[in-house]
C-alpha cells in the first residue's frame, strides 16, 4: 500500500464554509419541521425522529470539535459549544475523543466498550465473573450504560475523565435545561428520551466502528501502527441509505480516523471516489456481522481476536 497516496487522495476532502453552512441549515430546517408538527403525529415516531436528529447534531458537535466542520477556528469553537447544551454532551468531550484517536489500537485498555481480556477473565474471582457477565452482557450494556455515562456520569462530580471536570458538566446540564425548556416547552421530557435512544446508538456505533473479531490491537504500544490502527482497526459499516443523513458519514470510520479534518459530510465521496484497493483492509460490516459484533465481550490476546 502507497501510503502517501492514500493520504493525498483524503487530503483532497477538507471543508468547505459553504457546504458546511448549507447542511447547518438543513438540520435546522429538520430540527424546526419535527418540532412544529409535534402535535400532529404519533408520538412514538416522534421520538424517532428527534432522535436521529439529535443524532445528526451530534456529527456536527464532533466534526466542530475536530475543527473540521468549519475552516475558521473560531466558528468551530462557537458552533460546539452552543451544540454541546443542545444535545446534552459536555464540550470537553472533544478532549476525551482526541485522546480516543491518538491512542486507538494500542493496547486493549483503550477500548472503550471491552474491559477484560479472556486471561484476565479467567484467573479473576467467581464474585468478579458474576458481576463482569452481569454487566457486560450485550442486552444490559447497551440499554444501562448510556444512561450511567450521560444522565449520571456526565452530570455529577464523578470522574470519567481529566478534561471533563464538574463545573464542564453543571455548565452544560444548566444551559441545556434553559435550552431545552425554551425549544421543545410541552415536549421537554420526550426530549430526554430521544437524548437516552441517541445516546444508545452512539455507544452502539462506537463499539462497532472498533470492536469486531479481527480489529487492529498492537502487540505492544511500541510496535503501534497509525495505517494499521486506522484502516484494520476501524470498520466501515453499511446502514440502510434512508439513514446517511443522520449520520453524516460516521460509518465510513476509516476514513475519519485516517485524517479527522475530513468532515462528516464529505467521508461518504472520499470513500467511494478513491481507488478500490485503498480500502483492502477495511473490514466491511453488515448486518449479520453487526449482530455478531455487538455480542462480543472480551478481547482474547492468545488468539488476538475479540470474542
Amino acid at each position: 500500500m502507497d501510503y502517501n497516496k492514500l493520504d493525498i487522495h483524503i487530503n483532497n476532502y477538507k471543508t468547505n464554509n459553504i457546504l458546511a453552512l448549507k447542511e447547518i441549515l438543513l438540520t435546522i430546517l429538520f430540527n424546526y419541521i419535527i418540532l412544529y408538527i409535534r402535535h400532529d403525529i404519533n408520538i412514538v415516531l416522534w421520538i424517532f425522529l428527534n432522535t436521529l436528529i439529535l443524532l445528526r447534531w451530534f456529527m456536527i458537535f464532533h466534526d466542530t470539535g475536530h475543527n473540521s466542520f468549519f475552516t475558521y477556528k473560531k466558528w468551530n469553537k462557537y458552533t460546539q459549544k452552543f451544540v454541546s447544551y443542545l444535545i446534552f454532551t459536555p464540550s470537553k468531550w472533544k478532549y476525551y475523543h482526541t485522546y480516543h484517536h491518538n491512542n486507538n489500537g494500542k493496547n486493549i485498555e483503550y477500548n472503550d466498550t471491552i474491559f477484560m481480556t479472556k486471561n484476565q477473565y479467567d484467573n479473576s474471582s467467581n464474585i468478579i465473573k458474576i458481576t463482569y457477565n452481569i454487566f457486560r452482557n450485550p442486552i444490559i450494556f447497551f440499554i444501562f450504560a448510556p444512561f450511567i455515562n450521560w444522565f449520571i456520569i456526565y452530570r455529577t462530580p464523578i470522574e470519567s475523565n481529566k478534561w471533563m471536570n464538574f463545573y464542564n458538566k453543571i455548565e452544560n446540564t444548566i444551559f441545556n435545561i434553559i435550552l431545552v425548556y425554551i425549544i421543545y416547552n410541552d415536549y421537554f421530557i420526550y426530549y430526554y428520551i430521544s437524548v437516552y435512544f441517541t445516546t444508545l446508538l452512539g455507544m452502539c456505533f462506537f463499539h462497532l466502528q472498533h470492536t469486531y473479531e479481527n480489529s487492529y490491537i498492537s502487540i505492544d504500544e511500541t510496535n503501534w501502527n497509525k495505517y494499521d490502527a486506522d484502516l484494520k482497526g476501524c470498520s466501515y459499516l453499511k446502514i440502510p441509505y434512508v439513514f446517511k443523513w443522520f449520520t453524516m458519514g460516521i460509518e465510513y470510520h476509516h476514513i475519519h480516523h485516517l485524517n479527522s479534518k475530513v468532515p462528516g459530510f464529505l467521508l461518504q465521496k472520499c470513500h467511494e471516489e478513491a481507488p478500490k484497493h485503498f480500502w483492502k483492509d477495511v473490514t466491511y460490516l453488515n448486518y449479520k456481522n453487526i449482530y455478531k459484533s455487538l455480542k462480543l465481550m472480551f478481547y482474547d490476546e492468545d488468539n488476538r481476536k475479540y470474542i
